[in-house]
């Protein structure tokens, strides 16, 4: 039971405060034969709609943008709005007006995610309540607007404007008209001719793959008026990977990890000005071949305590001699070779002779193995031009069980000619070690010592870059 009152006037210049209540509820509870209390929140209801259900038997859905008007409202309401988005966008709501009685009539905003629902916020009285925004996770989200009042005393109602903002799709910005969509694994050619030019592509895989790369094999246009834009997309929004324009006389990779289905590679060409009709060459232009694939295998367990978390099985060779696999290697390669020497010898020597792999994805790697335990020595990966310095590594012996496990590792695509290296086992006492003496020329060298007199050095080996101090 509710009682009413229309007036309040708060006398404080008296002493004794006289007040008289205006606008002012007080709850009486009256108990009847069986007691009953009755909660002020609507109790749970099935719906066949997952929007509704717990609050509503049934509601009304509105999309895109717009505005949501409830009132004067009527006693014990209990009414249900969901408000969502043709696609999956930034959803926000903000109300124009609010007037509902106070702790009795409640209007409550509740998130649902396609699946569950969360509670934004519970209002009534007349302050407006704030904005709610959310950032859609699916085509199913949106906002349950859900208004119960109860048997007495209704006011004006509310309303609000619902506002539907597009997230960024894969086409965007100066794409936004589209263009084609490219997956899995293939090549882009597009060659330029006297007219203007405005290209898109969007390049992504089949299903959600590790990474995805494009490799530019042949790029020439015109310096700073033919442009290409490469973007990555991460399912929401681009962000500039790289602006190339010219000519290209390398090869060249560029890669993305996928976050997910949606996330790609956004391709923008630009040919602003017409070129004169003498300087056409159907030559021009670019080619780029784009993959989808994963990354390097995981550890594996072998029977052979050499190989052991790095391949299942692999070859053993020792002594002195060379190891080639540089005539092109293979997709998705797992491989493994163990260098180790008889037990004369006391330290072992690699010298790395040719290195090419694809630089970031496939890779090189000298592992240590005492006998017992696995220890990286470096992980190598790119290689190919002039300039690079080839990696050398040596190893002390400390029984006929050690030596040094080589591994190579590559992705599901883009390949090089791969590597050699040279290996040699030491039969002297004095090892192979670094030292500031050899500083500048060589990685490891010997130091050699005696008594007063004269000694003989020889060695006969090719291929190979070795220093004795």
């Amino acid at each position: 039971l509710k009682l009413q009152f229309l007036y309040f006037i708060d006398y404080n210049f008296m002493k004794e405060k006289l007040a008289y209540l205006l606008a002012t509820t007080l709850v009486v509870t009256v108990s009847a034969s069986e007691p009953e209390n009755t909660p002020l929140d609507a109790t749970p209801y099935d719906s066949e709609s997952a929007h509704f259900d717990g609050y509503c038997a049934s509601g009304v859905e509105v999309t895109g943008s717009g505005t949501l008007s409830h009132g004067p409202y009527g006693d014990d309401e209990g009414l249900c709005w969901f408000v969502t988005c043709d696609s999956p966008s930034d959803l926000q709501l903000e109300f124009t007006s609010f007037d509902t009685e106070a702790f009795f009539d409640i209007v409550q905003v509740i998130a649902f995610d396609g699946s569950t629902h969360s509670m934004a916020g519970s209002y009534s009285g007349y302050d407006l309540p704030p904005s709610s925004s959310m950032t859609m996770a699916n085509s199913q989200s949106g906002y349950l607007i859900h208004f119960k009042s109860d048997g007495s005393a209704s006011k004006n109602g509310f309303s609000l404007n619902y506002q539907c903002t597009q997230k960024s799709s894969r086409f965007d910005g100066d794409c936004v008209a589209g263009g084609e969509v490219l997956t899995g694994t293939g090549a882009l050619s597009h060659h330029i001719y006297g007219t203007s030019d405005k290209v898109c592509w969007f390049v992504t895989c089949d299903s959600p793959a590790d990474v995805l790369k494009l490799e530019f094999h042949r790029f020439s246009t015109e310096a700073d008026k033919e442009v290409l834009r490469v973007m990555e997309f991460d399912g929401v929004s681009h962000s500039l990977a790289n602006t190339i324009s010219g000519h290209l006389s390398y090869s060249y990779t560029l890669s993305m990890a996928l976050t997910n289905s949606q996330s790609g590679y956004l391709l923008h060409f630009e040919k602003e000005t017409i070129s004169d009709f003498m300087d056409l060459d159907n030559e021009n232009g670019f080619e780029i071949n784009y993959h989808c694939g994963k990354r390097v295998v995981e550890p594996v367990d072998s029977a052979s305590a050499h190989f052991d978390g790095y391949c299942a099985d692999g070859v053993v060779l020792s002594g002195k001699g060379a190891l080639w696999h540089n005539q092109g290697y293979g997709n998705n390669e797992n491989l493994c070779w163990f260098i180790t020497c008889d037990s004369q010898s006391r330290s072992l020597i690699l010298e790395t002779t040719s290195f090419e792999t694809e630089n970031g994805f496939d890779y090189m790697q000298v592992i240590e193995f005492d006998g017992s335990t696995h220890s990286l020595l470096g992980s190598n990966t790119g290689g190919g031009g002039y300039d690079d310095v080839l990696p050398k590594w040596s190893m002390a012996l400390p029984n006929s069980q050690s030596g040094l496990l080589i591994r190579f590792m590559s992705d599901a695509a883009v390949t090089r000619s791969g590597f050699s290296l040279n290996y040699q086992c030491d039969t002297d006492m004095v090892s192979y070690s670094g030292g500031p003496q050899f500083d500048g020329y060589c990685h490891i060298g010997k130091v050699v010592t005696g008594t007063v007199g004269t000694g003989t050095l020889s060695h006969a080996f090719s291929n190979e870059n070795l220093c004795w101090f």
